[in-house]
């Protein structure tokens, strides 16, 4: 089990999926151990951290990154946190091998990569789409032609408590992304 503070302790290069985000694709998912996770933009390794520790040592998770100085901070990353995920250097528009049972795009263009990637979901596999934008969850709506569960957005508020107060804290972690989760029958 990681320890609350674990994510800090990991390097940042880019932009991170967090805890917040990376739980709630597990758990709208229904990503379980052994699972096989296609994972497109490694970035920092955040969240294929998250999906190695979800899938367990029967499952596997395979992380596209063209970047080869984020692919490098991502296995540093995972060999921080213990886990093994299979990052490979290389663009998903060249296209992708083997049958997943999950699917996430953490990808700036991610209506081109979703066509790219979408014969490799296995029926009754689940896509999610991490878009920061609005207008990025209806573009992608528009083109993604598998059956649309739900969009979310995940917000976190803390709240002060102590002898004089009980209320919520004056800051949070509000808009990260939207997450879209979509479903091949």
């Amino acid at each position: 089990m990681f320890k609350p503070d674990f994510w800090r302790k990991l390097k940042r290069g880019p932009q991170v999926i967090l805890p917040k985000d990376a739980a709630a694709i597990i758990a709208f998912s229904g990503l379980q151990q052994g699972d096989s996770v296609l994972e497109v933009g490694a970035g920092s390794g955040f969240l294929t951290i998250a999906l190695a520790n979800a899938v367990g040592e029967k499952g596997r998770v395979v992380s596209y990154e063209r970047r080869e100085e984020f692919a490098k901070l991502a296995e540093k990353n995972l060999e921080r946190a213990g886990l093994i995920a299979e990052i490979v250097v290389a663009d998903a528009l060249d296209g992708v091998k083997g049958e997943y049972d999950l699917i996430v795009l953490d990808c700036g263009e991610a209506v081109p990569v979703f066509n790219a990637v979408k014969q490799n979901l296995k029926t009754g596999g689940v896509l999610v789409a991490y878009l920061t934008q609005a207008t990025q969850v209806k573009e992608f709506q528009e083109h993604c032609d598998l059956g649309h569960e739900r969009t979310i957005e995940v917000i976190v508020r803390e709240w002060k408590l102590d002898n004089k107060a009980c209320r919520p804290q004056n800051t949070g972690l509000v808009h990260t992304a939207f997450l879209s989760f979509y479903r091949k029958n």
